[in-house]
């Protein structure tokens, strides 16, 4: 849950002026969710993919990379609708 709060935030500071500022406003807080819930969902799921591998530092990255790029995925399929993906 962590990283992807993480990840979200990170999103949403390189897409506008480059800080936290104006991240309450109602819409953009709406939208921060969505992504959020979608980057969440894409590491649940890869990390239940991963999890026959032995644990370690590849496993995490492989989850928290192909995790992060299915969630922007899910994210977008949840605002803009199947035609986005």
């Amino acid at each position: 849950m962590g990283t992807s709060l993480l990840l979200t935030l990170l999103y949403f500071i390189d897409e506008g002026c480059d800080s936290l500022e104006g991240l309450l406003i109602a819409g953009k807080a709406l939208v921060m969710s969505i992504y959020l819930v979608g980057i969440l969902l894409g590491m649940i799921t890869m990390a239940r993919l991963f999890a026959t591998r032995c644990p370690g530092v590849g496993r995490t990255v492989s989850v928290i990379g192909s995790g992060s790029l299915l969630g922007l995925r899910i994210g977008l399929l949840l605002i803009v609708g199947p035609g986005a993906a």
